[in-house]
């Protein structure tokens, strides 16, 4: 109880003591970013998660600001529904100590973490998260960041697109039904629908021709084969996938030895011909 009180003590001295500054515009920004350093909220299975966390002061002022202990500026927490799976602060330990400092004139403060960087964290599970940046730290003149909060997704981990020039209707196998497609970075992300439940069933993504269809941009037909592997279940499973599409930036690049972007066209599940597909723009 006694630190408690001096701590708290401690921490008003330190407001008195700042500078008298005018409130001014103070931005903060929360996003993650995968191993290719893309800003995104899906991630397949086994990928590191990399935390990051900025505070901008875009005026002409100098704020100060008191810290809670020696350790980072933000704490990460990751949540499954209103679970906390872990932090930033796992195996870590800080001196409790309140410490003023000041977030100068056009001044930006940024915090990482890779997730993965702690002995104690291990890959995600396939599943819906929830990442906060809770600041650790408290402006006297003006307003304090809140705690910042957004959704992200870990998937099955990326197998790589396979170019064939196989035809489309030897590709398929067992229906599914698509229902979105979503390109981040170098992945792209399949949410799909079938029946079973009691099997654990594989996907593989084709391009198919093995060449690109010449349009500006240029398109490129990808095909799902789904095994099932004789799942006698017939629950209506929704799940999703994804696929690293670098061998088509690299068929690309040996083609017009440039980088441009790509049409992809995800086609449905077919009974005699490829018919209802998807779209997604991919710039590797």
């Amino acid at each position: 109880m006694t630190k408690y009180l001096l701590t708290t003590i401690m921490f008003f001295l330190g407001c008195d003591t700042s500078i008298n500054a005018s409130k001014g515009e103070i931005t903060t920004k929360f996003f993650l970013k995968n191993n290719q350093s893309d800003e995104t909220t899906r991630f397949g299975f086994g990928q590191d998660i990399n935390f990051n966390y900025s505070i901008e002061n875009r005026t002409e002022n100098s704020y100060s600001y008191l810290k809670q202990d020696t350790g980072p500026l933000v704490t990460f927490e990751v949540y499954k529904k209103d679970s906390l799976i872990g932090t930033s602060l796992d195996g870590l330990a800080f001196i409790p100590v309140i410490a003023e400092d000041i977030l100068k004139a056009g001044e930006t403060l940024t915090t990482e973490y890779n997730w993965l960087s702690a002995a104690v964290h291990q890959p995600l599970p396939v599943g819906e998260y929830t990442a906060k940046a809770r600041p650790k730290f408290e402006f006297c003149d003006i307003n304090s960041p809140v705690v910042r909060e957004f959704e992200f997704r870990v998937v099955t981990m990326s197998d790589l697109l396979k170019i064939s020039d196989l035809p489309p209707d030897s590709i398929q196998l067992d229906s599914f039904d698509l229902n979105s497609v979503a390109v981040s970075g170098n992945e792209i992300f399949l949410n799909l629908s079938y029946s079973g439940g009691c099997e654990e069933h594989e996907f593989e993504l084709f391009m198919s021709p093995g060449a690109f269809l010449e349009s500006n941009p240029v398109q490129a037909n990808l095909f799902m084969r789904h095994n099932d592997k004789d799942d006698a279940c017939d629950a209506y499973i929704t799940t999703e996938v994804s696929f690293d599409l670098t061998p088509l930036a690299e068929l690309y690049q040996q083609l017009y030895g440039r980088k441009g972007e790509i049409i992809l066209n995800v086609f449905d599940y077919f009974q005699d011909q490829p018919g209802r597909h998807l779209t997604a723009r991919y710039s590797p």
